[in-house]
């Protein structure tokens, strides 16, 4: 299939049974669906009938066929910004039984065949932030152990940070020793002075507090913070396009919880979606500012 799509970079991984479907790497299939989210949970207000559900039942499915932890934890705190707007209003009260119903359908054959695969899964997802000797110690010890070393950055430039890109070569001597230790990315990675991969932050709020200090973190969190309130706001006003910011609004609520666990600004779906916003609320934006 992938031969007559050339603009998709795919990678098969037949090893570890993580789906990556269009995707070059299962976290970036994750990622993708994060993405695409919310555009699929507003079928549900689109839509009658059965097919108005399987988007969102697919998004779930594949999020979970993904392993991605990242984007699991992601897309399940998308579903739940939509479905708290779907309690609060009246009129979607029966699209939420319809989705519970479906839900209930559909999963409890599932649960009598393979309740204790999905239990097992679900034990192996909870207890995958482990640091000994688990299937993801190394990642996780990598993770906590940059962020960490991003704080420590921090600390001794508080205001202004050390500068873009620069966090890297700062924290080089500053890694802790419970990160580094038996830990073959940071051997062979991020201190082999002949190795060409940059080390990552994994978290983009650390980073900018490292490079940035505490001026460039609170224009960025001022930032993502208007976006959604923003949305919540239009989302409020009851016309034609409420959906259309619901969406916007569990988009830009994934992104903020992503960047915990990336270090990129390159993230192209929320740039889609802040030119959206911005061309349907030209000129319409006014904020107040209250004179004693």
């Amino acid at each position: 299939m992938f031969d007559y799509f050339p603009f998709t970079e795919s990678w098969l991984d037949y090893r570890n049974g993580r789906l990556s479907s269009v995707s070059y790497a299962p976290p970036v299939f994750g990622m993708y669906l994060m993405t695409i989210a919310g555009w699929m949970f507003s079928y549900i207000l689109t839509h009658k009938g059965l097919k108005s559900v399987i988007p969102t039942i697919l998004v779930v499915v594949f999020v979970f066929l993904s392993g991605s932890r990242s984007a699991l934890f992601v897309v399940i705190v998308q579903l739940l910004v939509f479905l708290f707007y779907l309690i609060k209003k009246r009129k979607y009260h029966s699209n939420l039984i319809k989705i519970a119903v479906i839900a209930f359908i559909l999963s409890t054959p599932f649960l009598i065949l393979k309740g204790k695969v999905f239990g097992e899964y679900v034990y192996d997802k909870v207890t995958s932030f482990d640091l000994d000797d688990g299937t993801h110690s190394i990642s996780n010890k990598s993770r906590l152990g940059m962020i960490y070393t991003s704080g420590l950055v921090f600390l001794e430039n508080p205001i202004k940070g050390v500068g873009f890109g620069q966090v890297a070569y700062e924290a080089r001597s500053l890694y802790p020793a419970w990160a580094t230790k038996n830990n073959w990315e940071f051997e062979h990675n991020y201190l082999d002075n002949s190795s060409k991969v940059f080390p990552p932050s994994y978290n983009i709020y650390t980073r900018l507090l490292a490079e940035t200090g505490i001026i460039g973190f609170s224009l960025f969190t001022l930032f993502i913070i208007i976006l959604i309130y923003v949305c919540y706001k239009k989302v409020g006003l009851k016309n034609e396009e409420t959906i259309f910011y619901l969406t916007l609004l569990v988009s830009f609520t994934g992104y903020a919880f992503n960047w915990l666990q990336v270090d990129t600004f390159r993230v192209f779906g929320f740039w889609i979606c802040l030119a959206l916003l911005i061309a349907t609320t030209k000129n319409q934006l006014k904020f107040k500012i209250n004179k004693n």
